[in-house]
């Protein structure tokens, strides 16, 4: 191996991490896929689902359940 291929290499062993790292994030679902998509209601539904997020149409405001309670998004 000549004196440019080890510098090479060594320039591109980053981008390879950083590729590899980005490449691993693209194959996890995200944040949203996770909670799934947002709900319209007219009235809130009982709390119990962390994570989930509503749109209440009675007063066009969106919600989200701590899993114990529903707490507005201002």
């Amino acid at each position: 191996m000549n004196d440019f291929d080890l510098y090479w290499k060594r320039l591109m062993a980053p981008i390879r991490d950083l590729e590899r790292r980005v490449a691993a994030l693209e194959s996890r679902p995200s944040r949203a896929e996770e909670a799934g998509g947002v709900a319209l209601v007219d009235t809130l539904p009982p709390a119990g689902k962390k994570g989930r997020v509503v749109f209440l149409t009675a007063d066009n405001k969106f919600y989200g359940d701590t899993g114990a309670t529903w707490v507005a998004f201002h």
